[in-house]
């Protein structure tokens, strides 16, 4: 296996290690986003869904959801 074939295959899954640190240290908006970017990679390397690198732009509806809870439970 080439150095290459392996970041491609290991990538997704370190991500996904860094969405859950991040949502333990209460980053929920990047840790959120990271989780779910990496699920989906990761379900592209599976067969499950087909899903790019750069097909990034397609959850920008997160950006909305996320601005809502923000607004919602915002501090005080």
């Amino acid at each position: 296996m080439e150095i290459k074939e392996l970041f491609v295959v290991t990538y997704p899954f370190v991500m996904l290690l860094y969405g859950l640190v991040a949502l333990f240290r209460r980053q929920f908006g990047w840790g959120a986003f990271v989780l779910v970017f990496s699920s989906l990679l990761i379900m592209d390397r599976f067969d499950l869904f087909v899903f790019d690198f750069l097909d990034v732009w397609k959850l920008w509806p997160l950006l909305l959801i996320y601005f809502g809870f923000a607004m919602i439970f915002k501090k005080k």
